[in-house]
């Protein structure tokens, strides 16, 4: 994760969003923006802090933020059946596609 951590740093269409809680940080998120289109990823929150709305909170900022941008759409990715993909349909994103990657695992004999 730190090689994706400084690449994302690097990159000048992608944006870092932090939440804090009496000043202490609580959750994150990022944004890549490309041609009209924002994706949000790198979503998390501390255990400790889950339910207290830091990721709605988040999720507004960086719509707004996009928006803000001259985005007109927005997509992010999400583990099927997630509190991610949970999170994400009930402030109005769906479904597009629903994709699994698979690997084969060591054989035993």
């Amino acid at each position: 994760m730190t090689v994706i951590g400084r690449i994302h740093a690097a990159t000048p269409s992608a944006f870092a969003f932090l939440a804090e809680l009496e000043g202490r940080p609580i959750a994150t998120g990022a944004m890549n923006i490309c041609d009209g289109v924002a994706l949000l990823a790198g979503a998390s929150t501390i255990p400790p802090a889950r339910g207290l709305g830091a990721q709605l909170a988040l999720l507004d900022s960086r719509l707004r933020y996009a928006a803000e941008r001259g985005c007109g759409l927005a997509m992010m990715g999400a583990r099927p059946g997630s509190a991610s993909q949970r999170n994400a349909e009930r402030n109005g994103f769906r479904i597009a596609y629903t994709r699994i990657k698979w690997r084969q695992g060591k054989r035993t004999s």
